[in-house]
């Protein structure tokens, strides 16, 4: 039996030769490394070869699904895709329902991640008749290339699509229940570089570096406020009231208004955008606009930066800024994670810190005690974030022992 390892492993030879899977299906490897699928049959005697598709175009699973198609129709006239549902019906099926239960941004996600690792190898294969090993081998593609997180959450799909296909009485068995337990654990990723103020000091002074602008303000926007991706790609200018920003229950992830007091910094870097937007649309009114708009015409037409924007600028900074002044590899949360071990360490009050993470649960009396103290309060702790960033940044803190605790104005009450 053939596998897809050692299809793709296969090179071109000095002649043709074949690769063998059984019941008449063959690849053929021809001299310039091309593949091509035959199946093999006797009729009256005499020995046929047909071609049914070529590799990669069509993949292993696609071919067996061909070579069985044929036999079938030779015994009885009757073709099995007529009697089978096939994992691609599945996912389509189950894609529509998941539409309504995610957010854009995440629909976006989780459909890309299925048409490129599980679609080009099971779209066509009989969800019943697909096995674990079969499964496991597919995730071994992302694996192969070190994305072993990616493997884990695209196993974990697949695990969400035949639970569908169960519920329907099209398989006896999910096979990618506990997938988890056969796949390379998830990688560790330590931030804990980023929170000596000489890393934080390269990557600050990388990302000034960056040539792409909008890219550039909104990491530094980033750094200041500390917000999720999708809260500042999502952000429109009707949603900055002066020195506060207040994220609306649809861009939150805990689907609350979350108010980000803005800094004197966060404030310079609005008013560059603001100059930015007046100019793309100039004459228009842009309250509706992203403060961070797409830097280039997207195929989908969507005037938001690009959801992966960002996290490659990061990794461009670690690949393009040479030694000695290389930041460290962070990725966006990093900044929240930075930001909630440095202001804790400097003795920031706990609920305070976590208001502003937008991690507190809602209860009777968070309004009140918002009001009264944990936003004033967060008002005086995000510019001293802000000013301990630029002091950082400007060498004026260059070890975790030395901090800003003597700047005792942004203690009052």
């Amino acid at each position: 039996m053939l596998t897809n390892t050692a299809i793709a492993k296969a090179s071109a030879r000095e002649k043709d030769y074949a690769l063998f899977d059984g019941d008449g299906l063959y690849l053929r490897i021809s001299t310039k490394g091309k593949k091509k699928w035959l199946i093999r049959s006797f009729v009256g005697g005499r020995e046929r070869k047909v071609v049914i598709g070529e590799y990669p175009v069509m993949s292993l699973q696609e071919a067996r699904r061909e070579r069985d198609d044929r036999k079938m129709k030779a015994r009885t006239g009757v073709s099995i895709r007529n009697k089978t549902v096939t994992f691609g019906d599945v996912f389509a099926r189950w894609l529509k329902k998941k539409e309504k239960a995610v957010s854009p941004d995440h629909y976006k996600i989780i459909k890309r991640r299925i048409e490129m690792y599980l679609l080009p190898y099971l779209a066509n294969r009989p969800v019943a008749e697909i096995s674990r090993p079969e499964l496991l081998e597919v995730l071994q593609h992302p694996i192969e290339r070190g994305l072993i997180d990616t493997a884990r959450r695209t196993g974990a799909l697949a695990r969400s699509i035949l639970d569908a296909a169960a519920d329907k009485g099209e398989v006896a068995l999910n096979v990618a229940a506990d997938l988890s337990r056969s796949l390379p654990e998830w990688e560790v990723r330590n931030f804990k570089s980023a929170f000596d103020p000489r890393e934080v000091r390269r990557l600050l002074l990388a990302i000034d570096c960056y040539p792409r602008q909008i890219v550039r303000y909104a990491l530094r926007m980033v750094s200041y406020t500390f917000v999720r991706r999708s809260e500042l790609r999502r952000a429109t200018w009707a949603e900055i009231h002066k020195d506060e920003w207040h994220i609306p229950v649809v861009h939150a992830k805990k689907k609350r208004i979350q108010i980000v007091p803005l800094s004197r910094q966060a404030l310079e870097i609005l008013d560059a955008m603001r100059r930015i937007a007046q100019i793309r649309w100039k004459g228009q009114p842009f309250e509706d606009k992203p403060v961070f708009p797409s830097t280039r015409n997207t195929p989908s037409g969507s005037p938001y930066m690009g959801i992966s924007a960002m996290e490659v600028a990061l990794k461009w900074l670690v690949v393009h800024v040479p030694a000695p002044d290389t930041p460290p590899l962070i990725d966006l949360h990093g900044f929240r994670h930075m930001a909630s071990t440095l202001l804790h360490e400097h003795h920031w009050d706990h609920e305070a810190i976590e208001r502003q993470l937008s991690h507190l649960k809602r209860d009777k009396t968070e309004a009140t005690y918002d009001k009264s103290k944990l936003l004033p309060l967060r008002r005086r702790m995000m510019q001293w974030w802000a000013d301990y960033l630029d002091a950082v940044k400007e060498g004026r803190v260059d070890s975790e022992d030395v901090g800003m605790d003597d700047l005792g104005q942004y203690r009052e009450t």
